[in-house]
């Protein structure tokens, strides 16, 4: 996923993980039937016919992660520059 943080004055990206399962290989039909049981209303931004789409590669993603400038932050060491620093 990504968004524009207003603070960092840049795009972002959130990337999300598991050892245990494979969400991208959910089956469409359970999907539909999870989302008719769990969500009332439906959510009018998203269906499961887009679910494949989610885990499709990104390449702006891509681009920017082999950028030089370009870091991931993880929980490990939670580094968040600043931009209001003057370099």
């Amino acid at each position: 996923a990504t968004a524009f943080v207003p603070m960092y004055g840049t795009l972002w990206s959130f990337r999300y993980a598991s050892a245990a399962s494979d969400p991208s290989a959910l089956d469409p039909g359970l999907l539909r039937q999870r989302m008719a049981d769990r969500l009332d209303p439906a959510p009018g931004f998203a269906n499961a016919a887009m679910w494949p789409a989610l885990f499709a590669a990104d390449p702006i993603i891509a681009e920017a992660g082999s950028h030089p400038a370009g870091r991931v932050i993880v929980d490990a060491e939670p580094d968040f520059p600043d931009a209001f620093d003057v370099v």
